[in-house]
């Protein structure tokens, strides 16, 4: 959205299916009836999440600044690639740290679900994957269209 002339204020970008709520409390108890938890097991995944949750939270969060971080230099006025490649690897960074801690978690979580279950993760990781697909494709074609310069939309009238 413009604020000015020439300055940009990019709003977080909201997917239906972001990550982010598959944290919500509804989507928990979604996947945890999905994927057939028992209470044995809910207790030792909370065992082994629990050490990580603040590290994760503050990571989602970096990632989300650095995301963020990374449109506005693209829409930077006068256009600095410096800027953008620099808030690229930012980004890139805060990624790798966030997907080294869920990688963590998520193999200590495996030993404790059956291979049913197991196959069940997989899906649900299969499900997010694509989501996250398809959000950057749906940003991919925002800024084509223009959206992000402000522009209004094509007009299908002629």
């Amino acid at each position: 959205m413009l604020v000015g002339a020439g300055e940009f204020k990019p709003r977080r970008y909201i997917a239906p299916n972001k990550m982010s709520d598959v944290f919500t409390r509804h989507i928990r108890k979604g996947i945890i009836k999905r994927i057939g938890l028992t209470d044995a097991q809910l207790v030792k995944i909370r065992e082994v999440v629990d050490p990580h949750r603040e590290t994760l939270l503050t990571q989602i969060e970096e990632v989300k600044d650095s995301r963020v971080a990374l449109i506005e230099a693209i829409a930077s006025h006068p256009y600095n690639e410096t800027a953008v490649v620099a808030a690229h690897r930012r980004v890139a960074d805060d990624e790798l740290d966030l997907t080294l801690t869920a990688g963590v978690i998520l193999r200590n979580a495996r030993e404790i679900l059956t291979p049913e279950q197991l196959r069940e993760v997989g899906e649900l990781m299969t499900e997010i994957r694509e989501a996250s697909e398809l959000r950057f494709l749906d940003i991919q074609e925002t800024l084509a269209a223009g959206e992000m310069l402000g522009l209004p939309p094509e007009s299908s009238d002629g």
